[in-house]
């Protein structure tokens, strides 16, 4: 079986624009958020704010794949396994770009601290520096 290195980065691109026109074009966008999703998207952090796009747009592209998968490693021939770092190179990042910086300014998200987990746990304190 060949190593998947990153889902149909098209496909994911696709899915992105349709979904953040959804996003731009609904009528009632101003209703509460869950406080962890806040949280999320309002971390000092870029690469805590790059995290759940990246994941989820993986996922959402290639239903297979690890959404908790963080980085490299383990069984090679998983069909779950994809590098989210890369995928996010290729597509959130340009994406990111073209619509104002809207997650922050990172050419590379996962290079930093709070990315160099292998999967994502339950347990906060495994993200390192996640403030």
């Amino acid at each position: 079986m060949a190593r998947k290195i990153s889902p149909n980065t098209s496909d994911a691109t696709y899915l992105l624009n349709k979904l953040w026109d959804e996003v731009l074009t609904e009528e009632d966008n101003t209703g509460p958020l869950d406080e962890q999703i806040d949280e999320l998207i309002n971390s000092k952090r870029v690469a805590i704010r790059y995290c759940l796009p990246i994941q989820l747009l993986g996922k959402l592209t290639d239903h297979k794949l690890d959404a908790l998968r963080m980085k490299k490693g383990g069984n090679k021939d998983d069909p779950a396994a994809w590098v989210p770092r890369e995928f996010a190179k290729k597509v959130i990042v340009p994406w990111v770009t073209e619509n104002d910086n809207v997650l922050g300014n990172s050419k590379d998200p996962y290079v930093g601290n709070p990315a160099r987990i292998y999967r994502l746990s339950t347990n906060p304190k495994d993200v390192k520096r996640s403030d």
